[in-house]
């Protein structure tokens, strides 16, 4: 975790501090507006703590699996996809200082939800959707029929730090003629904003916003390895700015986070080559 400045460019000296002492934890980031810091580690648990990682708590001590924890509004309330004996995975609503849940989504396959700043509607894509299309919905935080804002192939939408736009990844076709795109669109009536189109080979993850809203992030690896950091794509056009330079392991981006006031940037390396090959001999 590190100061942020106010101007992102591909200059950043970041001076992040490790604050984790677990062996693997934060691979999910968000801050409440608080600024604690919630994330889920290896086993699927979610906790939240200090900024500099001190006073870890465990959230839902009796859930044994949980996707994903996001903050949602200015008070106790996130959102967290809990997997329950239907070994379905889908969206509620748990207040962190009263324990209190409400279920979301009724879905076969809603891994993670993403709130709008103001805490009144989360969207989130279904994984499985009846007619084999994904889709993207907007649900109030309060519960109650969902509302479609795009169908295809659409995942990981995330809420504008204004509230007022939501991006998603999209591939449009087939093969070689597949295309790769991202979508900005409105949160209010779905109409489309934006469409930054991308190689088909190009290869990106984990979706995001820039604190002060004008342009996109995401997690691409450029080299010949497998060396990961964050990138930014403004929305006013030209070409992706590398915001991280990691060139060694830990090499891969688990998650990263900025804090709501932009002041506050937390990212979670993991390492690529983490495994070993072990031989037994002497068998009788």
């Amino acid at each position: 975790m590190g100061d942020s400045p106010a101007v992102l460019t591909d200059k950043i000296s970041w001076k992040l501090t490790p604050i984790s002492t677990e062996r693997a934890t934060g691979y999910d980031l968000s801050w409440t507006a608080s600024g604690k810091l919630l994330q889920k580690d290896a086993a699927w648990h979610i906790h939240a703590t200090a900024a500099d990682g001190s006073n870890r708590v465990r959230l839902l001590e009796n859930d044994n699996l949980v996707f994903d924890v996001n903050a949602c509004g200015a008070g106790d309330t996130v959102v967290v996809a809990r997997v329950l004996e239907d070994n379905s995975p889908n969206l509620w609503r748990l207040n962190v200082a009263t324990g209190e849940l409400k279920q979301l989504t009724y879905a076969k396959d809603v891994e993670k939800g993403s709130c709008s700043p103001d805490g009144k509607w989360v969207v989130y894509n279904e994984g499985q959707a009846t007619d084999s299309l994904g889709k993207v919905f907007k649900i109030s935080v309060d519960g109650g029929a969902p509302v479609e804002l795009a169908h295809g192939t659409a995942f990981s939408p995330v809420a504008s730090p204004n509230g007022k736009l939501i991006a998603y990844g999209r591939t449009d076709g087939q093969g070689a003629s597949a295309k790769s795109k991202i979508v900005v669109q409105s949160l209010k009536d779905g109409a489309i904003a934006k469409e930054i189109e991308l190689p088909a080979t190009y290869s990106w993850h984990k979706l995001g916003w820039t604190p002060e809203g004008s342009a996109l992030t995401y997690v691409h690896n450029n080299t010949a390895g497998n060396t990961e950091n964050v990138y930014m794509q403004p929305l006013a056009g030209g070409p992706p700015v590398q915001l991280t330079h990691f060139d060694s392991e830990p090499a891969i981006v688990a998650a990263y986070a900025w804090s709501q006031d932009g002041k506050k940037f937390a990212i979670t390396r993991a390492r690529s080559n983490d495994a070993d090959v072990v031989m037994f001999s002497g068998f009788k």
